[in-house]
C-alpha cells in the first residue's frame, strides 16, 4: 500500500470521491451531525487505535454497511505533517464493505480548528481511488459503489485535530432492501434516474435547467429574454433526503428529494421528457 507516500500534489481532486467513468464504482462515505440512515437510525462509534494501517490488517474495521443505520464516528489525528513527499503525521485508516448490489454512499468528515485535514480512499487493492487534499473544511460527498471492500483514511498536513466521520449508505433505489424502481421514490434518488436527463421547475414562471453528473458535477442555465441563456458549471452533494448545488457563480441551489421529484422553496423540479434540443429543456 502507498497512502504513506502520497504527496498532496499526487491529488487534484475537489471531492471525497473520484468516480471512474464505469457506472460501478467505488469510495467511502462519512457524514457530520449524526445524519441518519434510511431507518433514521444512527449508529456511534468512537475511534480504536492503533489504526494507522497500512494493510487492511492494521485498520479499524467498520463491517457491512446497513442501509436501516447511518454511521458516526469520532477520533482524533494526534498530529499533522507533510515534508512534500509523504504525510508524517497521525493517520486513522476505516475498512469497510458494501453489500451485495452496491448502493449510493453520502459521506462527510468535519474537524475541530484549523488544522488541513485530508481523506483518501482505497478500492480492494489499496489503491487510491481519490480523495480530497485541498484545505475545504468540510469534505463531504456522494457517489455511487459496486459491492466490494474498501478503507479510507483521514491525515493531517499540520495540525492535530478532532474530527467526526459519518456515512449514510443507500441501496439502489433509494429503498433499504434494494426495491424501489428507477424512480427513485421516497427521500432518495437513484444514479440513474438523477443524471439521466436535465431537470426543470414545474412552475414560477422562470427558465432554469440543471444537469446532474455521476462524477459530483453539475451544469446550470438560466434564461431572460435579454441576455439568453446563461450557463454556470457547478458541483452538487447528495444526502438523501437533501442535494446541494453550488454554482461557480457561488450562489447555492438546495433541493430535497420528495416522491422522486426535486423541491426547491416550495416549487417541484421535473425531469425534462421532451426536450427542445440537445437533450436540454429549452
Amino acid at each position: 500500500m502507498r497512502w504513506l507516500v502520497v504527496a498532496p500534489a499526487a491529488l487534484s481532486l475537489a471531492a471525497l470521491l473520484l468516480v471512474p467513468s464505469c457506472s460501478s464504482v467505488a469510495g467511502p462515505g462519512g457524514g457530520v451531525g449524526g445524519e441518519a440512515g434510511a431507518a433514521g437510525q444512527v449508529q456511534e462509534i468512537a475511534e480504536q487505535e492503533p489504526n494507522d494501517g497500512p494493510e487492511f490488517a492494521g485498520m479499524q474495521a467498520l463491517g457491512a454497511l446497513d442501509p436501516s443505520k447511518g454511521l458516526k464516528i469520532a477520533g482524533r489525528l494526534t498530529s499533522g505533517g507533510n515534508d512534500g513527499s509523504r504525510y508524517t503525521g497521525d493517520f486513522d485508516v476505516f475498512s469497510f464493505e458494501v453489500p451485495a448490489g452496491g448502493g449510493s454512499i453520502a459521506a462527510q468528515v468535519d474537524w475541530t480548528g484549523t488544522a488541513d485535514v485530508d481523506v483518501l480512499v482505497y478500492d480492494a487493492n489499496l489503491n487510491v481511488l481519490g480523495g480530497d487534499n485541498t484545505s475545504a473544511k468540510p469534505v463531504s460527498s456522494t457517489a455511487q459503489f459496486a459491492a466490494g471492500k474498501y478503507a479510507v483514511a483521514l491525515l493531517s498536513k499540520d495540525q492535530a485535530a478532532d474530527w467526526t466521520f459519518t456515512m449514510t449508505f443507500t441501496k439502489p433505489g433509494g429503498g433499504s432492501d434494494g426495491g424501489g424502481g428507477g424512480g427513485g421514490g421516497g427521500g432518495c434518488l437513484d444514479t440513474a434516474t438523477l443524471t439521466a436527463t436535465w431537470w426543470q421547475p414545474a412552475s414560477g414562471g422562470i427558465l432554469e435547467q440543471i444537469k446532474f453528473y455521476e462524477n459530483g458535477k453539475c451544469d446550470y442555465e438560466y434564461y431572460n429574454s435579454t441576455s439568453g441563456a446563461s450557463p454556470y458549471a457547478c458541483s452538487y452533494s447528495l444526502a438523501c433526503p437533501n442535494l446541494s448545488a453550488k454554482l461557480e457563480s457561488g450562489s447555492t441551489y438546495n433541493f430535497t428529494v420528495v416522491d422522486g421529484v426535486l423541491v426547491r422553496d416550495g416549487i417541484r423540479w421535473l425531469r425534462c421528457t421532451k426536450p427542445v434540443s440537445s437533450g436540454k429543456c429549452f
